[in-house]
């Protein structure tokens, strides 16, 4: 995807580049954390930067639209909601309060997200997906209690059934009714939102002995 971008924009700007890309991961690789779009969005601004392009950032918003559909997102980051095939977005306050995120990622197992994809068939969510207006007032007030009924990942009924072991760790982490646990994109990475840091703790016991990687962080209103 770095090298979509980057293509993409020296075409648009008709420059003779002359740089390598070097990429230090920082998260695992194919884990359903958006790694691939996040160095692609990173890409575009380092390249206007490098080139001192006068770019309109709708203009490297076009752009990342071309790469992939949560691109857009990456570029600007906060909290918003997608329309479309996710690149139309609605951007909104951040929330009143601080979640403990817990992201646990299965180390034996690696998700194509286009596999994902080309299986997934539409389920009856349509209901679900058009109550932006609630999920946004819960997750602003923190109410994760709210947000445990409204919430849903569709591509759980693809992934879930050819990876047992996402559905293990997503059992372990609801153990204590205490957080918001879904999977995070195509997989295999699970995701909690909790309300303090002892929640998170309590629920991640469960884990000891797995295949996996944990990361638990407090949320600030700059990274949320």
């Amino acid at each position: 995807m770095v090298y979509k971008a980057a293509k993409l924009f020296v075409d648009q700007y008709e420059i003779d580049p002359a740089l390598a890309i070097y990429i230090e991961k920082k998260i695992p690789i194919a884990a359903g954390l958006a790694g691939g779009s996040t160095d692609a969005a990173a890409t575009l601004i380092g390249l206007s930067r490098l080139y001192d392009r006068s770019v309109m950032f709708s203009d490297i918003m076009e752009l990342a639209s071309q790469i992939g559909s949560d691109v857009p997102f990456l570029l600007h980051g906060g909290l918003a909601i997608a329309t479309g095939r996710g690149e139309r977005l609605s951007f909104y306050d951040s929330p009143r309060k601080a979640y403990t995120v817990v992201v646990v990622v299965p180390s034996n197992i690696g998700i194509s997200t286009k596999w994902a994809y080309d299986n997934y068939v539409p389920g009856d969510n349509e209901t679900k997906a058009r109550a932006f207006d609630k999920i946004l007032t819960a997750y602003q007030s923190g109410d994760i209690r709210a947000l445990k009924n409204l919430v849903f990942n569709d591509l759980e009924s693809v992934t879930l059934p050819a990876t047992p072991e996402v559905g293990r760790i997503k059992q372990i982490l609801n153990s204590t009714g205490e957080g918001l646990v879904l999977m995070s994109g195509s997989g295999p990475a699970v995701f909690g939102l909790f309300e303090d840091k002892k929640s998170a703790l309590n629920a991640v016991k469960g884990l000891d002995g797995l295949p996996v990687e944990v990361f638990i962080e407090r949320t600030t209103r700059k990274n949320l």
